[in-house]
């Protein structure tokens, strides 16, 4: 039965990584897009990031200086490519995202 589950398990379609509950993989350097709850968006790299990853800040591609990222103001947040970045292209598949 097992070689039957690993079997029908490979035909699938790989599914993108599910949410991380948290921003522990996020790593000074990283690009990404943060969705505020009001709709806007920036796009940047993660410059700091508090110890207990609540706070985070990062520096955003379009001059707009360095913004705090709090946990507490439920936002979602993209890791995306550094292309993205650099050349404003398709976002990768890999997400993070602040849920509570």
């Amino acid at each position: 039965m097992d070689a039957h589950l690993r079997t029908a398990t490979s035909r699938r379609r790989p599914q993108p990584p599910a949410p991380v509950p948290d921003w522990s993989k996020l790593s000074r350097g990283d690009a990404v897009r943060v969705f505020r709850p009001d709709g806007s968006s920036m796009l940047g790299q993660v410059d700091m990031l508090a110890l207990d990853r609540s706070v985070f800040w990062i520096i955003q591609d379009d001059g707009g200086g360095r913004v705090m990222v709090c946990s507490a103001d439920k936002p979602r947040v993209l890791a995306v490519s550094r292309k993205e970045i650099q050349g404003r292209k398709t976002p990768v598949d890999i997400s993070i995202a602040q849920r509570t």
